[in-house]
């Protein structure tokens, strides 16, 4: 499933009109993101982990991630009130699939499965036989079958002509968001790949629907080649904490540091240095390695003049510690200054609705920090949510 997840964020960057068209590309560049791709690859896991409907699943991370771009037909099966499939020929049921690939041990319970989990939404045969393709491919790769076995397999099956070399493939490729142009396409990005990566820039480089075919491309070769832990740690970036959660694999650095003045380096009603500041700050260097960042409305021009000139009564060797804390600018928002893509915490005793309905789209809820008292029981968070190799896990 992971190797889904990568494929879709990189392949999110470069489709239909930002397509690449050859193999040497940025993987992350700017506007990268997760897609639908992500958010129904998860929901299927989640459905299958905790024993819930399809249909119960993919709302709950629909709602939670509303503006992924899922597509039209898909959309209106969203909003509808009654649930029914649509007879749908798209790609959607094979880029959702991996998890079945991983956790069904025999080809009758994958193939079974895959078709539940497509027809709720793709019961035309060609959606369902998608995802049972790329099931199958997944289930055969990750029980140690050849290239050739998975080949034959699918062309017998599914009846796709997977004879064409990557580079024909690629030259003559004019697709669609069909599923008959989009999986057999992705298979062979697979087949004629040396590598988790050169799969993935075989997928992105078809243009077109890049984030599900390299989706798609992906989860068949994280189940060959195994996991790339290099282009995970970077992908999981993107990620909110709650998929990471649910993958069993919380983003547990604490890289950046974010810190208001007012109520909390700052008791607000006598202005004085809040109790426990020293030990507060320490605590917070020492887990962020430095990585600390005002978020004051004293600083938003991204200047710390004001913000010393504010603490100037603190204790000389605590103002010393608060000159190493980085500047930040950011315009209406104190979400515009706050490293997104990072896994942060920010500490602050009031914030604005809209600045938390920010951080709930990136599904970094959980990352604001309340100072409701002194900062005592900031110690004590910092204490309890941190592991042995001084970094603190996610909240």
């Amino acid at each position: 499933m992971k190797g889904a997840i990568i494929g879709d964020i990189i392949g999110s960057s470069h489709e239909f009109c930002n397509n690449v068209l050859n193999k040497d590309f940025e993987l992350f560049p700017i506007h990268t993101a997760f897609t639908d791709d992500t958010v129904l690859t998860i929901a299927v896991y989640d459905a299958l982990k905790n024993n819930i409907s399809y249909e119960e699943a993919f709302m709950k991370w629909i709602n939670k991630y509303p503006s992924r771009g899922y597509g039209g037909m898909f959309g209106s099966w969203i909003t509808s009130k009654e649930k029914k499939p649509y007879g749908s020929k798209g790609n959607g049921a094979g880029m959702r699939v991996s998890a079945i690939g991983w956790l069904f041990d025999t080809e009758e319970d994958v193939l079974r499965e895959a078709k539940r989990s497509a027809e709720i939404t793709h019961d035309h045969v060609e959606g369902i036989e998608s995802a049972q393709a790329v099931a199958m491919c997944i289930y055969m790769a990750r029980n140690k079958k050849t290239k050739e076995d998975i080949r034959k397999y699918i062309e017998n099956k599914f009846k796709y002509d997977l004879s064409k070399p990557f580079k024909e493939v690629w030259s003559n490729y004019t697709g669609s968001e069909l599923a008959i142009d989009t999986i057999p396409y992705s298979i062979q990005c697979f087949l004629d790949s040396d590598s988790f990566e050169d799969s993935i820039r075989n997928a992105v480089s078809l243009g077109g629907d890049t984030d599900t075919l390299a989706a798609i491309t992906g989860s068949i070769s994280e189940a060959y080649y195994g996991l790339d832990e290099n282009l995970w740690n970077e992908a999981k970036r993107y990620l909110p904490d709650d998929m990471l959660e649910l993958l069993g694999d919380p983003n547990n650095q604490i890289e950046k540091i974010y810190l208001d003045i007012d109520g909390v380096l700052l008791d607000t009603k006598e202005y004085k240095q809040m109790p426990y500041l020293k030990e507060f700050l320490n605590k917070v260097f020492d887990i962020s390695n430095g990585e600390v960042y005002w978020l004051s409305t004293h600083t938003k021009h991204g200047e710390n003049d004001i913000a010393l000139y504010h603490l100037e009564d603190i204790e000389p060797q605590i103002l010393e510690m608060a000159k190493k804390i980085k500047n930040t600018k950011w315009n209406t928002l104190k979400t515009e200054g706050i490293d997104m893509k990072s896994s942060f915490l920010w500490f602050d005793d009031v914030v604005f609705q809209s600045e938390y309905r920010v951080l709930e789209s990136y599904g970094k809820e959980n990352r604001l920090i309340k100072v409701e008292n002194n900062l005592d029981e900031m110690i004590d968070y910092l204490v309890e949510n941190t592991i042995n190799s001084g970094t603190a896990s996610c909240v």
